[in-house]
């Protein structure tokens, strides 16, 4: 009868394994990760922060976004990257500078943190004057207001459908911090990264976080790992059959 037992306990979980929908979102975009900014200097970075309405692609990503620089330091190298925040799915873009000689171009992809929506984009930064959209050259003059405008695809679908922000307003001006939880993101998030990790934290900076929150934890023999549960969970380690607490506190004698 207890062969019984274990032969069936063996059979659901290899049903509970085999029907269990395996989630995925490649990012579909590789970054050159080149030192600099190229023609984003200073000047233009500080100009495209902002909060931006969106009008083209809305229905995708709602009415507004966030734009906000930010950076990656390796040794004395810095690269800078755009990243953009929406409301509606915990919506982000991560973009670097194309070195394109005659506009002001930005690649990258965008990923929704609820589902495995995500894509490839690619934007212009250009400038209404006069009711007309031209290239941005890096000043505006008054009256004139900025618009990122460029497309997006699906998948690893070329961009194909249309996306346009428009300057709205510049962002809070009180100094502000951004802490990234578990270091920058949940595993279950499907980042490009786990949680806990270097990998994450440099993900964190290029996301905009200026902060981190780390989980340092000692196992019973005194070993310092990093891991957010206070349990072993299937969902965020490696299949090798381990379950239970992560750290068993002493009893008192």
């Amino acid at each position: 009868m207890r062969r019984i037992h274990y032969l069936l306990l063996g059979l659901l979980l290899i049903l509970f394994h085999g029907c269990r929908k395996t989630y995925e979102a490649v990012v579909p975009y590789d970054f050159t990760n080149t030192p600099g900014s190229g023609q984003f200097v200073p000047s233009i970075r500080k100009a495209l922060e902002g909060v931006y309405t969106i009008s083209n692609g809305a229905s995708q990503f709602g009415d507004q976004a966030v734009l906000k620089w930010t950076y990656l330091l390796n040794g004395a190298d810095t690269t800078h990257y755009l990243s953009i925040f929406m409301g509606t799915d915990a919506t982000y873009f991560n973009l670097e500078a194309s070195p394109e000689a005659d506009s002001l171009v930005l690649k990258g992809y965008w990923r929704k943190l609820v589902n495995e929506s995500i894509g490839e984009v690619r934007f212009i930064i250009r400038e209404k004057h006069n009711g007309k959209l031209q290239l941005f050259k890096g000043e505006l003059t008054s009256g004139d207001t900025l618009v990122v405008d460029g497309l997006f695809g699906e998948k690893t679908t070329e961009p194909n459908r249309q996306i346009t922000l428009t300057y709205n307003r510049p962002l809070n001006p009180k100094p502000f911090a951004i802490m990234a939880h578990r270091s920058g993101g949940r595993t279950s998030d499907l980042l490009p990264a786990s949680e806990n990790s270097v990998e994450i934290i440099k993900l964190a900076s290029r996301l905009g976080a200026t902060g981190i929150e780390v989980d340092v934890r000692f196992t019973k023999d005194g070993v310092p790992v990093l891991y957010h549960d206070n349990t072993l969970n299937l969902r965020l380690i490696q299949k090798n059959g381990l379950t239970g607490p992560l750290k068993i506190t002493p009893t008192s004698s």
